[in-house]
């Protein structure tokens, strides 16, 4: 008799590559059984290893990636599919955190059930099609590929490399690696000059900030703004390219101590309780410990940025009440762009105010010595001038 945990195959023609399917169901799911003359082989996760993997030419993950999320090891085996196009399978309920999660791990493909086999064989193709394209100058952009269309981020390569070394940074996290941080010095060298590219018209920069919206996860699109705020800020102020890109990768960088933090929090569609929002207040000092893990050195002035940007000028921020004086212009000014980026994003329990409204509330916040005066005024006369 065969067991749950042993291979399932399915009797289809062996001349075309297999497709591995990992699912926890312990048989093969009715849904994937339709590959279109593809035979497969089927296993539970804690089954995989990189060897396995590498036997296989295409991988389809079907398990429960919310039961996932607090077992490193088991999401560590998952990892080592992003190497192969690999189509990951979700539930429409809760899809959204669910993708972000699949995302994490390095899913080419996300694909929400129900769906049909031809649905099934067209994103099965496409992945494969994708992969077999040539390779990105990124040398590590094989394990980072994103959902593709309808998601226009992947279209832009500032906004899709910033994208990969952060979702790359997020899964070695969850994964129990060493965060690498050196490709974010490329990352912001690339978004810098795709920025103030798409900056020469007021269509390329509706072009540019659609595409960051178009993203999957309401952290990447968070960080990804407030970069893109920042950087157009250093723009408006003429700063010197290195000061750009320091600004681009302080931005990108600026909250990646959330990546310790359980998706169902990250993207809880309502106000967070106290106990989870003390959580999320540790992500400034959970960022530091994140690059003090890293065998890359990073700039001690882009630490300062991660620890410190919730600091406020009166010393009322967190997490260690600093004033005036032991705030750099770098932390002032990405405070100012993630507190505008705050106040006007959608959540899942409030709507984005307008940027007059969010500009006041930085006006307001400036009078009671919180922010900048100066860099507030320079902050709104650009927002001004991008909405003439």
């Amino acid at each position: 008799m065969r067991s749950s945990s042993d291979p399932v195959e399915t009797p289809i023609p062996a001349a075309t590559p297999p497709v591995l399917v990992v699912t926890d169901a312990g048989r093969l799911p009715s849904d994937l059984t339709s590959l279109g003359g593809r035979t497969s082989v089927c296993i539970p996760p804690r089954s995989l290893s990189p060897s396995v993997a590498g036997s296989f030419a295409t991988a389809i993950v079907d398990v429960d990636l919310g039961a996932l999320e607090h077992r490193p090891a088991m999401l560590a085996k998952l990892s080592c599919l992003a190497r192969l196009p690999n189509l990951y399978v979700v539930s429409a309920e809760a899809a959204d955190r669910l993708t972000a999660q699949a995302n994490r791990l390095g899913a080419q493909d996300v694909l929400v059930r129900p769906f049909s086999s031809d649905e099934l064989a067209s994103r099965l193709a496409r992945i494969e099609t994708q992969r077999a394209r040539p390779a990105s100058s990124d040398p590590g952009a094989e394990h980072l590929h994103q959902p593709r269309p309808p998601q226009a981020y992947e279209d832009n390569d500032g906004i899709a490399q910033a994208s990969r070394v952060l979702a790359r940074v997020f899964r070695q996290v969850q994964t129990g690696e060493a965060p690498r941080f050196a490709p974010f010095h490329d990352a912001s060298h690339a978004f810098v000059g795709a920025l103030a590219e798409a900056a020469q018209s007021a269509a390329g920069m509706r072009e540019w900030l659609a595409a960051i919206q178009s993203h999957h996860s309401a952290t990447f699109r968070h960080s990804l703004t407030v970069t893109a705020n920042a950087v157009l800020f250093g723009l408006h102020l003429r700063l010197r390219q290195a000061d750009l890109e320091r600004l681009a990768m302080a931005g990108l960088l600026h909250d990646i101590g959330k990546a310790v933090v359980p998706l169902a929090i990250l993207d809880k569609p309502a106000r967070l309780d106290p106990d989870e929002f003390a959580l999320v207040q540790r992500h400034p000092e959970t960022g530091r410990d994140l690059i003090e893990r890293s065998p890359d050195a990073v700039d001690p002035e882009l630490v300062d940025a991660v620890v410190h940007h919730h600091e406020y000028l009166d010393g009322s921020g967190y997490p260690h009440g600093l004033k005036a004086e032991h705030l750099s212009d770098l932390v002032r000014i990405v405070t100012i762009a993630d507190v505008f980026t705050a106040l006007v994003e959608d959540r899942a329990y409030k709507a984005g105010l307008s940027p007059p409204a969010a500009l006041a509330i930085l006006d307001e916040m400036a009078g009671k010595g919180k922010l900048d005066a100066v860099l507030v005024q320079q902050f709104k006369a650009m927002i001004e001038c991008s909405r003439a």
